[in-house]
């Protein structure tokens, strides 16, 4: 997997792993990065933006949602960035661990694809 071979520098950069966010507390800070799967935009009662998909890295998946401020800010990235790394609050949707964005951004630090 391409994360694979930046994890020792993605840690450093306090940059956790999908599987290592998934068993933190609700509530948790989290910075996680990887590929961006299936993203889509349903269409909501309110009218309001709201963009789910799934982050994956080596060690797994993790479902991210965006909200219409964070979308604002960011809707290229989630769409053409293959690659990104994520900051939220870590949240549970029944058992199922789900981060709620606060940033996203379409690069992976020092990431050079070898």
């Amino acid at each position: 997997h391409p994360m694979e071979l930046q994890r020792v520098q993605l840690n450093k950069d306090n940059i956790v792993s999908t599987s290592c966010a998934g068993k933190m507390p609700i509530g948790t800070s989290v910075k996680v990065a990887g590929l961006v799967i299936r993203p889509h935009r349903p269409s909501t009662k309110s009218g309001k933006i709201v963009v789910f998909f799934s982050l994956e890295d080596e060690t797994g998946l993790i479902d991210v949602t965006v909200f219409e401020s964070i979308y604002k800010q960011c809707k290229g990235v989630i769409f053409t960035a293959p690659m990104v790394t994520i900051e939220g609050r870590l949240d549970f949707r029944g058992s199922i661990p789900s981060i709620v964005a606060s940033s996203i951004h379409g690069n992976i630090p020092n990431f050079s694809g070898q």
